[in-house]
């Protein structure tokens, strides 16, 4: 890519990105979400686009973690894909896992490739595009009884995208926190607290994976019948809930261990 050959600003990616997204959200491709604006539903396509793309190029911050978790986030929606009967989304999710696959075969640690801005955010910016082109709401995929149809589908993406999303919003938070530029590379992601509360590169690897796991197979399960529209609603709250629980847990360990490491060196001085 061009940025191998002459590293370019983070608000030229930026800029790049949204114009992209914007031609897409132009031609067509754009997200409803039961919203009959087609202006609106530009802007949310634009925002999703943008948001997911620079996500997964703020995961790659360690050898074989980003690619690692689309591959956890892609198996996932590829099995919704599958329950739904979306076969074409299916057949092209089970390709991009094998090319990821492939990828980590030399990206694991100890890396012999490396990934880059260019891998990054191509593969932020196709789960963003699958996403959008999925069908995540269907009137096939209604209650058998007749019952309103389950809009709460769309909740799909958020589940598959917890993990992720958190490490960029917590990221966020602790460079305004400690009043630097939010887009400055440093060593306060997820994964990098991990490391510092004593994890080897390969256990924090693994821990973002079955921490994305965990949040994102909630998802297949909203799809299936539960009889009525309260029972089909409140098994859609306990999910969400599960995942909002899950995230909670990693913060209050996280600042808990914090606390502890910060009287330690308070002691030892």
């Amino acid at each position: 890519t061009l940025d191998d050959i002459k590293p370019l600003a983070p608000w030229r990616k930026f800029a790049g990105t949204v114009a992209v997204a914007v031609v897409l959200a132009i031609a067509g491709i754009r997200v409803t979400v039961f919203i009959g604006d087609e202006f609106v539903g530009g802007i949310i396509t634009v925002l999703w686009i943008v948001g997911i793309t620079h996500v997964f190029n703020l995961l790659d911050n360690m050898d074989g973690l980003c690619a690692s978790v689309a591959c956890v986030i892609s198996t996932v929606l590829m099995i919704v894909a599958l329950q739904t009967g979306q076969l074409f989304v299916a057949a092209f999710l089970l390709v991009f896992i094998a090319a990821l696959l492939g990828f980590l075969k030399f990206n694991y640690p100890p890396a012999r490739i490396f990934m880059g801005d260019g891998g990054s955010l191509f593969i932020g910016y196709t789960l963003a595009i699958i996403t959008i082109v999925f069908s995540f709401f269907d009137s096939d995929f209604g209650l058998p009884s007749g019952d309103l149809n389950r809009y709460y589908v769309v909740l799909v993406p958020v589940l598959l995208f917890a993990v992720p999303l958190f490490d960029t919003i917590s990221v966020i938070l602790i460079r305004i926190k400690e009043k630097r530029p939010i887009y400055t590379g440093d060593t306060c992601h997820f994964s990098h607290r991990l490391l510092k509360l004593g994890m080897t590169t390969r256990g924090s690897l693994l821990t973002v994976c079955l921490a994305t796991l965990c949040t994102a197979l909630p998802a297949i399960l909203l799809y299936r019948s539960h009889g009525t529209r309260f029972a089909g609603l409140t098994i859609a709250a306990v999910l969400v809930a599960q995942t909002i629980g899950i995230i909670s847990v990693i913060v209050l360990l996280e600042n808990a261990a914090a606390k502890k490491k910060g009287n330690q060196d308070k002691t030892q001085k």
